[in-house]
């Protein structure tokens, strides 16, 4: 019954969460973020629940912030480590690599799990959506999940997108803007 009540909870707040995120009057506020503190944060947390889950973590020292929204930033990494651990062998690592480039902070997290067929990569985005592979299909949610990364992604003036992991899977990329970085000249 515990078990059964906590689902439904989650439930619930990803509607309430797809519902606010839908209405044009919904305030996101942004701010300067240090983006490596808040990356390192989610993985302990899901680290915590998982303590037999390898994480293999890269982010370069000298990352600029990011401007987002701290509770959206936070969700949408919890939501893809959370899908990483879901539909991958425990045997496997998640990854999630940091990287900055063209004023932007790019962080990718990446499973060895059954992969997003192209065809299905940009529409497992949209509301609802679970894939049909047995696989997948066995896992619980109602496809709100990575609709939620996407609205909250682009709120804060950023892109999300999946490609095929290196070794198979998945990688599950979003791009937020840096705080620009200031170049001194001699």
């Amino acid at each position: 019954m515990l078990r059964e009540q906590q689902r439904l909870e989650r439930l619930v707040h990803q509607l309430l969460q797809a519902s606010s995120l839908d209405d044009v009057h919904s305030e996101v506020v942004t701010e300067r973020l240090d983006w490596t503190r808040l990356v390192r944060h989610q993985v302990e947390q899901i680290q915590a629940t998982e303590p037999h889950r390898e994480f293999v973590v890269s982010i370069p020292d000298d990352l600029p912030p990011v401007i987002a929204d701290d509770q959206l930033a936070a969700q949408v990494l919890a939501n893809l480590l959370s899908n990483a651990v879901k539909f991958s062998p425990e045997s496997t690592p998640v990854e999630v690599n940091v990287e900055y480039a063209r004023e932007r902070v790019f962080t990718t997290v990446t499973d060895q799990g059954p992969g997003i067929p192209y065809a299905d990569s940009d529409r497992v985005f949209e509301k609802f959506t679970r894939l049909n592979d047995q696989v997948t299909r066995a896992q619980q949610g109602v496809g709100l999940g990575l609709y939620i990364v996407r609205r909250s992604i682009e709120a804060m003036g950023g892109t999300v997108w999946v490609d095929e992991g290196p070794g198979g899977g998945s990688a599950f990329s979003f791009a937020l803007p840096a705080v620009p970085v200031k170049v001194r000249r001699r």
